[in-house]
């Protein structure tokens, strides 16, 4: 069992993790999986979709994410 904060060990299951924790409203799911995107780490990296995710976490008020635009 995950307890929120924790990251899976593997790379692979984190971007799923997040994917579902982001489509829930999560801003800092968010901004973990856009780091994700951004650095190529579990998913092919994908800029374009970490400034999305970066994006809609800052609008949900979070303060990394916003600094990471």
């Amino acid at each position: 069992m995950l307890v929120f904060g924790q990251s899976p060990p593997d790379p692979g299951e984190a971007v799923q993790y997040y994917r579902d924790a982001s489509w829930w409203g999560s801003a800092e799911a968010m901004f973990r999986l856009g780091k994700m995107y951004r650095d190529g780490r579990g998913a092919e990296q994908d800029l374009r979709r970490a400034g999305k995710l970066f994006d809609d976490a800052a609008k949900l008020g979070h303060k990394g994410a916003a600094e990471a635009l």
